[in-house]
């Protein structure tokens, strides 16, 4: 009997292709099994980014549909493979899924005439977060099954590759937050090229509290590496005494970032006024990063700071 091979490639809205391959020794594969059909237009919505809304998700996906993961305990440097329900729920996944570097997605099908379960299998490749650059070994492979219920998808249950989670979260985003500082430190971002190294060409450096700080404009938006240089030079951060800063780390699993806090008492102050903030004030930095770079920081200050200008 001849072989029959569909192929569905296409571009998610967040940059993904997606290749989907089935491969069946019948004359009328799709026929034969219309839930691989059913599941490689399902994966090609997701990859034309219909799923990012709640309403894109209902037209494919069960109103008591879930997305689950079967070994999410392993997972522990990101809180994004969980349980998804209903068709926000699944909206929500495929918005946290951005996060994610799938490759090119070579899959095999089969399905369970008994249970009908699709169970697609992607051959062994890299994975990656987008945001640590981080990349996994290729020698695992991804195992997602789908479940259908009146016409539409009910479950879909993924079997992530273990190396996975490394390439996330909080050890990797704290860890290049701190090589960052200690690069600033340095004076690796007095020039362009040296801003070029540990950030992104279109990174932004913000203040959520900049509308207090009336007597100086420094605290605003930075956006690019020039205006990153910018901030770092004699004009910006410079005219600010930071002191000994003592940092402590968290990782935020809702906004994808690394977070550090300068807890109090800890003075800042303006080398040229001499003046020096009461120290009982946090600071917060949080930052964030795309391809193993940052892409964007944004500032908590010491309102008191304002005082010191």
């Amino acid at each position: 009997m001849p072989t029959i091979t569909t192929t569905v490639t296409s571009a998610a809205a967040c940059g993904t292709t997606t290749t989907c391959t089935t491969t069946e020794a019948t004359p009328d594969a799709a026929q034969d099994h219309p839930l691989i059909a059913k599941t490689l237009g399902l994966l090609g919505a997701w990859g034309a980014g219909e799923f990012l809304t709640v309403e894109g998700v209902a037209k494919h996906c069960h109103p008591q549909g879930t997305i689950e993961h079967a070994n999410v305990d392993r997972f522990t440097n990101t809180d994004i493979f969980r349980t998804y329900h209903g068709c926000a729920g699944i909206s929500e996944w495929c918005v946290n899924t951005q996060q994610i570097d799938y490759g090119a997605l070579n899959w095999s099908w089969s399905v369970d005439t008994d249970s009908g379960v699709v169970n697609g299998t992607v051959a062994p490749q890299k994975w990656g977060c987008r945001a640590t650059g981080r990349y996994t070994k290729v020698d695992e492979e991804c195992v997602i099954k789908f479940q259908w219920k009146d016409g539409l998808c009910f479950q879909v249950l993924h079997h992530w590759p273990m190396s996975l989670n490394d390439c996330f979260g909080q050890g990797c985003m704290i860890e290049l937050s701190q090589g960052l500082l200690a690069a600033w430190g340095e004076g690796i971002f007095a020039t362009v090229e040296g801003a070029a190294t540990l950030a992104t060409a279109d990174c932004k450096w913000q203040f959520a509290n900049s509308k207090f700080f009336t007597r100086t404009n420094i605290f605003r938006d930075y956006n690019g590496l020039a205006e990153l240089v910018e901030w770092c030079g004699p004009t910006g951060n410079q005219l600010i005494d930071f002191g000994d800063m003592k940092w402590t780390w968290s990782y935020d699993h809702a906004a994808g970032c690394a977070t550090g806090t300068i807890a109090a008492p800890h003075k800042v102050g303006v080398h040229a006024t001499g003046r020096y903030t009461s120290g009982t004030e946090d600071a917060v930095v949080k930052f964030w990063w795309k391809d193993g770079k940052c892409s964007r920081v944004l500032h908590n200050f010491p309102l008191e700071l304002n005082d010191c200008f």
